[in-house]
């Protein structure tokens, strides 16, 4: 009968449920296996678990049309799915040298720094990321999303309706990076309190890793300008178009259009107001090990850039020379 799992799925849906909860609970002990791994081993495990996860995410989709709900296989076929990205971006957690600043940072003792200092609660021997939006684009719920927790979780993120961010606060990235990476909830630009001509030296957006605007619809002004200023200034930025679950559901019973359909529009839509295809990502916070949706290249993005800013340690590099500390380096779009 429709919205009725056979049996057979049932017990599928179930094992695949565990394996990604099992994959989902990676620790300090894994975290530092992934830190062992060499380059390549390290893809040919990410390549592997891909590989595992596709063939779950397929059965996923089929038992989705068979009527199974997405929390019976589909979170447990994503959490496989999701599981390398995560792997291969706290490898690059653990790679580099906190001791050194991001290479776009103002150099401390520069006349840049004195235009734009570094604020008294931030940082940077720990990898900060900013993470800013309006209220009710599901801010918080995606910043629970990248640490593993749901929004009932302990010391998750509080989310609700008409909640927002009044300063700064930080979030340990995830818990087997031990407090060397924080995600910091970021006030909204253009209020009172934080208004947008002096946002950028207010909020020490140069001296992040990165920023992530979170977005539900269009850009407003403000943001659009604060965009354009990180790119200037090399910190590295990703535009997060969040909720993409609800306008999938709502143009597919509205208009019969495709998964496929809807998220090309809404692709097409951002990238008329500006934003760089390679630097935008579709993702649902809710759902974000969804394999439809990017929260898996969005980790890889903020990875690859990473590497790029900071510089990697000692025993990572051995004999071979390690890279300039200084020396800026164009921001490069994540393909």
């Amino acid at each position: 009968r429709r919205g009725m799992a056979p049996p057979g799925f049932s017990v599928m849906g179930a094992a695949v449920s565990a394996a990604g909860a099992a994959l989902r609970g990676v620790d300090a002990s894994a975290c530092h296996a992934a830190s062992q791994l060499e380059p390549a081993i390290l893809q040919a495990a990410s390549a592997l678990a891909g590989s595992a996860a596709s063939g779950a995410i397929a059965m996923a989709k089929f038992g989705t049309c068979a009527g199974l709900s997405l929390s019976t296989i589909g979170l447990g076929a994503g959490c496989i799915y999701a599981s390398a990205s995560f792997l291969f971006f706290v490898s690059c957690v653990m790679r580099v040298d906190t001791n050194v600043p991001p290479i776009h940072a103002p150099l401390e003792g520069s006349k840049d720094f004195e235009t734009f200092p570094r604020p008294e609660w931030l940082s940077t021997e720990v990898l900060n990321w900013g993470v800013m939006g309006r209220v009710g684009v599901g801010k918080s719920t995606l910043i629970n999303a990248f640490r593993g927790l749901t929004a009932q979780g302990p010391h998750a993120a509080p989310v609700g309706v008409g909640h927002t961010t009044r300063q700064p606060h930080a979030y340990g990235f995830v818990r087997a990076s031990s407090n060397s990476a924080r995600l910091w909830d970021l006030p909204g630009v253009g209020t009172p309190d934080w208004p947008r001509v002096s946002y950028i030296k207010d909020a020490g957006l140069r001296h992040f890793d990165g920023v992530v605007f979170v977005i539900s619809g269009a850009f407003t002004e403000a943001e659009a300008d604060l965009m354009n200023e990180l790119m200037d200034f090399q910190v590295p930025y990703y535009v997060v178009r969040n909720k993409v679950d609800q306008d999938v559901v709502n143009n597919l019973e509205d208009n019969g259009t495709s998964v496929g359909e809807t998220l090309q529009e809404i692709r097409k839509e951002l990238e008329e107001h500006g934003c760089e295809p390679g630097r935008t990502f579709l993702v649902s916070a809710k759902h974000a090990q969804c394999a439809d949706y990017e929260f898996d290249r969005l980790l890889g993005a903020m990875a690859a850039d990473l590497a790029m800013q900071r510089v990697e340690l000692p025993e990572v590099y051995g004999d071979r020379p390690r890279t300039a500390t200084r020396q800026v380096r164009p921001l490069s779009v994540p393909r």
